[in-house]
């Protein structure tokens, strides 16, 4: 409460008046870990919580939010006098858009090795021999963890393409 009010009823005041609402962090764009079965509290986002709210909603989740990618969402507002991309869970594409497999620099090499084994297998004359060249070991891939949140991990290096990968 605050002035004898709950906060969604500034909310369902404030936010159509907004020219667009940012919700930093899980708790308002989702709902956050109140929100989960069997939620007692009736947590939601900012979106459920306001269902007729006009206004674009851009969801930034993460506990705590990868600050880059609000100080990223308000940029390109003000630089640009328009939001970023959004995907299907109203996140920026430019901070959600892809999965955290797909920035491993190992998949690279991964990825080559298997187009070099490949042309192997097709210019073998046996069968024996083009399966024993494509068969290979486990992926190479492991976590990449910045040495920086390794030393601190309450740091705040949430990055939120590991938190939140899956996307359409």
């Amino acid at each position: 409460m605050v002035g004898n009010r709950t906060m969604l009823s500034i909310a369902q005041e404030i936010c159509p008046k907004a020219k667009a609402v940012i919700c930093a962090g899980t708790c308002s764009s989702y709902g956050g870990i109140a929100a989960a079965y069997p939620n007692p509290t009736g947590a939601k986002g900012v979106k459920a919580a306001l269902p007729n709210l006009t206004v674009p909603v851009v969801n930034v989740p993460g506990c705590p939010p990868n600050p880059v990618n609000v100080v990223g969402v308000i940029a390109d507002y003000l630089l640009q006098n328009r939001l970023p991309a959004l995907d299907s869970k109203g996140r920026p594409r430019f901070a959600y858009g892809r999965k955290v497999h797909e920035l491993c620099p190992y998949r690279e090499q991964e990825s080559a090795a298997s187009k070099s084994k490949a042309a192997r297998a097709s210019a073998a004359s046996t069968t024996a021999r083009a399966s024993s060249s494509t068969t290979g070991s486990a992926s190479p891939c492991r976590p990449v963890i910045p040495a920086s949140a390794a030393a601190n991990p309450t740091s705040g290096h949430d990055d939120a393409v590991l938190w939140e990968g899956d996307d359409d």
